[in-house]
């Protein structure tokens, strides 16, 4: 394959790697084991054909290192940028708050107030601090803006009221009524220093998106940690630690169990958060009134007391987290680069009108509200049908029978109507009302799960029915899992009392958005088919208001592409670039699949080495030779189920090369067409992919109890070295503390300790650690060379910026520039000092003028799209020539400084010391003493074939040691040479 040019090789490297010839034989043999590349007649390997792509022809220089190694250079400007905010956090985590405010010191007023030592109030502008902990309090029922704010430093206390509360009160007290308020709400105001300064809080984008400066297109200069993400860095989700360790510790075998979906905002909230940490909760009683309350609630003297000591409590709280979880942060995550990347993300920035959004919201709430009451019409139908019907078909029936039939004796309205029929009676309405999720909702729709009926157990959740002597269905390790009843269950006699079926668990709720594709696919149906059409129209809401702006965000940090079924699945068409600016988008192709095909050819100190890799890098999806094209063909399903089926297993979670094999069922079932699928349990299928997945594993060899390896699959390589990453030279200790990222040395939550699978934290830890190095070059670049430009949006697989539109060419530069020292130092820290010239470069830069849309309907007008040979042939234009910028060479445009002061800049960054301390985060990998031995034995098919690979190098270092001696010691050979003889 074709590797970074000799010119541009080494303004990154020092020396191009060269292997040894034994490391490159072994490394045909593997590729020609796995049919990928073909031998003569003679069993000579032939040369594979190259896949055909663009070359570099014109030389450029790129801007300098700031170190004698890629490494050093990312140390150094990760530093930079991290170090003063670093410092002040430290020292905020080092001090006590002074005490809350009593209550009834709380003023009434507008605006923000501080309080010093002595609790004496004292009107500001805004808090005048370099450090602070804040959090904001929202009236639910009302608006999305603040109420209620109070924010903490280490010598004052701060407090701020909603203008639209002081106007509420006094209207009270004027007798006005009905008042309508001009404006929604109030941004508050939090200042912008001339200085560094942070702002701590627990899910800090929450209270980020409710701060006025951070609308201003200039970047504030306040730098946000939250909470929640430090404490997920280091102890993984809350609350699933404790109850994983205790499992573990009642019976390790079944760890391979304890999987499953969380709900970060739930499990991580600062009330959970805060009794993982002290062992105790937090008084949240107070915090019913911002969820249900009023405003006329909220103004009340005694009421705004409480809840401005309420506000401050957690305040309090957040800030004895942080100072728990940022030291170890800091030791988990030691790169300046991971702490640096992580403030990138925590500000981003989106545009759009207020005339597009509110147009937005108001056309999905009539979409709802449509569908909504459609569906609301077919249940109350069914429920009086329902009510209908004879005793005897009700028995008979899966399940109506399992519905609450008894009649109640008192009462006067509905009397004589069965007990489920009165609890959906709305006495406000006068009318039925039915959730399609709920319990009822869905036996009165009586779905069924691959055609057998669903029924809901109290213990279980919903489950559905096979009969017994249903030979079509056979119940396996891979489906859902049997459900077995006791006799203390409530439900027993239903389900224990059956004895011709058998029951299997789906889910405790159904008609979650995440059981859209399942209806889609016919897994969930109707016996009624007009309400599975319903179904499909109506239940899936996207839920959006706000524009959430958080490094891990529901809805715009998405790898799926969202079906248009869902209400409001258009809302990223609504983010546009402002008048005079432009969008410069870059996507990240393959980047998991890239990440662990070269830690398994870190093995052997080259790319391309691993039938992988090769895939990866060399495969053609024309040719039918890439990874996502062999995995179609093996299961016979299409190139694009077999992409989300690849992903799926790399970094799909703990369901890892064919470590849970339910996950195989899930992904075939989500997948498969409903014209393929027998009856939605293709079992043939289903172990078809098992045994490629075991294909692809390959087989295990252990060396003792504890040591073992996989040998003989495509991707046994890879495994390997996601087992050496993650359990510390191949042991089985799944409680390593030594579990770091290959590339930023970023550690392993412990929560994630008991997991038995690393493939899953070590590509995606690796991937944030692309996301980070690739922000910190950008910021240092467009520091450096003045650029106005700042981060919008970067998620899973694509980085946007926004730029005024005659700097959009220069950030393109910029970002091809990033992404090569990014791509470049990942080779580097894996060991291997050269890089894929099909790697080195986005394939395209995409400038447009609004944000990137998953799945948009409506072709997006005026995209420029260039790679790099394009954009370095861009040609000058009227305005970029004002700036005396020419942009028909990579340097005149980019090297160039545009001012004296960040040359300096520059000149300090690369005068930043290394400690000595650190240098072991800037070391990269480096293979055991053993590792020709182990390359062998990796390839090799058969158990057989290892164990004579043992006895052969036995045989070899024997007669070596039998050489030497006669050698060296020929007098002293005598006396040894029978027993020579008698070993080999």
């Amino acid at each position: 394959m074709e590797m970074l040019p000799t010119w541009l090789h080494k303004q990154i490297f020092k020396n191009r790697p060269s292997p040894p010839r034994e490391i490159q034989k072994i490394a045909v043999e593997h590729l020609v084991r796995q049919g990928i590349f073909k031998t003569d007649s003679n069993g000579v390997p032939l040369p594979s054909p190259l896949t055909t792509q663009q070359s570099l022809t014109n030389e450029f220089t790129l801007p300098s290192l700031n170190g004698d190694t890629i490494a050093e250079h990312f140390w150094r400007i990760g530093e930079n940028q991290a170090r003063p905010v670093r410092e002040l956090a430290r020292k905020f985590a080092s001090v006590s708050l002074p005490n809350i405010p009593a209550p009834g010191a709380w003023v009434f007023k507008s605006g923000w107030t501080r309080y010093g030592k002595d609790n004496s109030p004292e009107p500001v502008a805004f808090p005048n601090e370099e450090v602070l902990c804040f959090d904001v309090e929202t009236l639910v029922p009302d608006c999305p803006f603040s109420v209620l704010a109070t924010a903490a430093s280490p010598t004052a206390w701060y407090s701020w009221v909603s203008p639209r509360l002081i106007k509420h009160k006094e209207n009270r007290e004027k007798g006005i009524e009905n008042y309508e308020p001009t404006v929604k709400g109030h941004l508050i105001p939090i200042g912008t220093l001339n200085r560094e300064r942070i702002i701590v809080g627990h899910n800090i984008g929450y209270d980020r998106a409710r701060i006025k400066e951070e609308y201003h297109f200039k970047p504030s200069g306040t730098s946000f940690l939250d909470t929640m993400a430090l404490h997920i860095a280091v102890n993984g989700v809350s609350g699933v630690p404790n109850w994983a360790r205790a499992k573990w510790e009642a019976n390790s075998t079944e760890m391979k169990n304890i999987y499953g979906v969380y709900d970060v905002t739930f499990v991580s909230g600062l009330n959970r958060v805060y009794e993982y940490h002290f062992k105790k909760q937090l008084d949240k009683s107070t915090r019913n009134i911002f969820v249900d309350g009023t405003m006329e609630e909220i103004v009340e003297p005694e009421t705004f007391q409480k809840l401005m000591t309420y506000c401050a409590k957690d305040v309090e709280a957040t800030h004895q987290v942080y100072q728990k979880v940022f030291p170890r942060f800091l030791k988990i995550c030691p790169h300046p680069v991971s702490f640096a990347g992580m403030l990138h993300m925590g500000n981003m920035f989106l545009t759009t009108t207020r005339q597009d959004w509110n147009e937005y919201i108001e056309s999905s709430d009539t979409i709802y509200a449509e569908r909504s009451c459609k569906l609301d019409h077919v249940l109350q139908n069914l429920a009086r049908e329902a009510v209908q019907l004879s005793p005897e078909i009700i028995r008979n029936d899966h399940w109506l029978k399992q519905l609450d039939w008894s009649i109640a004796t008192n009462g006067k309205k509905l009397a004589g109507y069965p007990t489920w029929y009165r609890e959906l009676w709305d006495s406000k309405t006068e009318q039925l009302k039915i959730s399609p999720s709920s319990k009822i909702g869905i036996m009165l729709m009586k779905l069924t799960w691959k055609g057998f009926p669903i029924y809901y157990s109290k213990r279980f959740g919903y489950v559905y029915r096979v009969p017994i002597q249903d030979n079509s269905f056979t119940p396996t390790s891979i489906t859902t899992p049997l459900c077995i009843f006791s006799v203390n269950d409530e439900d027993y006699d239903l389900f224990a009392g059956d004895i011709g079926g058998c029951y299997y668990q789906i889910s405790k709720t159904l008609l979650l958005k995440n059981f859209y594709e399942k209806i889609e696919k016919g897994t969930i149906k109707s016996e009624y088919e007009y309400v599975t059409t319903e179904l499909l129209n109506q239940v899936f809401l996207l839920s959006i208001g706000t524009l959430m702006r958080r490094a891990i965000d529901r809805d715009w940090f998405t790898t799926e592409t969202l079906n248009e079924n869902y209400v409001g699945a258009n809302y990223r068409e609504k983010i546009k670039a402002p008048k005079g600016h432009k969008i410069v988008c870059g996507k990240l192709e393959s980047l998991e699949l890239w990440i662990a095909s070269l830690i398994g050819d870190s093995q052997f100190g080259f790319h391309g080495a691993t039938a992988m890799s090769w895939h990866v890098l060399q495969g053609d999806s024309l040719l039918g030779t890439d990874m996502h094209s062999r995995t179609a063909r093996e299961l016979n399903v299409s190139r694009n189920q077999a992409r989300l089926i690849d992903y799926g297993r790399i970094f799909g979670g703990n369901r890892t090369f064919g470590g849970n094999f339910m996950f195989v069922n899930e992904m075939l079932e989500r997948l498969q067409s409903s014209e393929n699928s027998s009856n939605g349990n293709d079992l043939d299928t289903i172990n078809k992919a098992i045994r490629f997945y075991k294909k692809t594993e390959g087989s295990i060899f252990f060396k003792n109890k504890t040591k073992y390896f996989w040998y003989g699959g495509s991707e046994s390589y890879t495994v390997n070295a996601f087992d050496d990453i993650d359990y510390n030279s191949y042991t089985n200790d799944i409680r390593s503390k030594n579990s770091r990222t290959p590339i930023l040395k970023s550690g392993k939550p412990w929560g994630l300790q008991l997991i038995d699978k690393p493939v899953n934290w070590v590509v995606q830890s690796a991937a944030v650690d692309f996301q980070h190095l690739l922000l910190v070059s950008m910021q240092y670049l467009i520091d450096k060379y003045q650029i106005n430009a700042r981060l919008m949006l970067m998620d899973y697989d694509t980085v946007q910026f926004l730029c005024d539109e005659e700097e959009c060419y220069r950030v393109a530069l910029a970002m091809q520039t990033s992404h090569l020292w990014t791509r470049s130092l990942f080779s580097y820290m894996m060991g291997i000092e050269d890089l894929p010239l099909s790697l080195a470069f986005f394939p395209s830069i995409e400038i447009r003028n609004q944000l990137d849309q998953k799945n948009n309907s409506k072709p997006i007008s005026r995209i420029t799209m260039m790679d790099i040979l394009e954009l370095l042939n861009k040609k000058e234009n009227s305005k970029e020539t004002t700036k005396n910028i020419s942009l028909t060479a990579f340097e005149k445009l980019l090297i160039k400084p545009l001012a004296e002061s960040n040359e300096k800049n520059n000149l300090l960054t690369s005068s930043i010391m290394i400690p000595q301390e650190v240098e072991s985060l800037l070391n990269p990998y480096c293979p055991p003493e053993d590792s020709i031995l182990f390359l062998e034995l990796q390839s090799l098919t058969t158990e057989e074939e290892i164990q004579a690979l043992f006895r052969m190098r036995r045989m070899d270092g024997l007669a070596k040691m039998y050489d030497y001696i006669k050698r060296t010691y020929p007098r002293f050979f005598g006396k040894v040479e029978r027993y020579f003889k008698l070993a080999v």
